[in-house]
C-alpha cells in the first residue's frame, strides 16, 4: 500500500508509536502534580475545579509576581528598619532613589559584595 501511493514504510509501528504517546502521558501527568500543589498555593479557593491547567498557568502568573514583590518589599522594610534602628538619624530617603550617579560600577559592585554576608544573616533570621 505505501509504495502505491509512493510513501517510504515509517520506520516506528503504530504499537511503537502508541508505547510512545503512553509514555508521553506518563511523564506529563508525572510532572502535573507536583505542579497542581505549587499552584495550589498561589491560587484562590475554587480556581482548581474551573481551569484547566494551561489557564491556571497564565493566571498565576500575576500572583506569583505580586507574591514575589511583596516578599521583596517586605525584606527591604525589614532591612531598611534595622538600620534605622542601628542608626535612627540616617535619611534612607535617598536609599528609595537607586544608585547615586557619583558610584562608578565598581564602586557598587564593592559595596554589594560587601553587605553580602550581612544580608544573608538577615535572611536567616526572617
Amino acid at each position: 500500500m505505501f509504495q502505491r501511493l509512493r510513501l517510504t514504510q515509517p520506520n516506528a509501528s503504530f504499537a511503537e508509536a502508541d508505547d510512545q504517546a503512553a509514555q508521553g502521558w506518563a511523564t506529563l501527568d508525572h510532572l502535573s502534580r507536583p505542579l497542581e500543589a505549587l499552584l495550589g498555593a498561589f491560587e484562590p479557593e475554587g480556581v482548581v475545579a474551573a481551569e484547566s491547567l494551561s489557564e491556571r498557568l497564565e493566571a498565576s502568573l500575576g500572583r506569583l509576581e505580586a507574591f514575589v514583590k511583596g516578599a521583596a518589599r517586605d525584606a527591604v522594610q525589614h532591612t531598611l528598619g534595622l538600620v534605622k534602628s542601628h542608626l535612627p538619624e540616617a535619611d534612607l530617603e535617598p536609599v528609595g532613589d537607586d544608585i547615586p550617579e557619583d558610584c562608578s560600577n565598581a564602586d557598587w559592585e564593592v559595596n554589594h559584595t560587601a553587605v553580602l554576608e550581612i544580608a544573608e544573616r538577615i535572611v536567616a533570621e526572617l
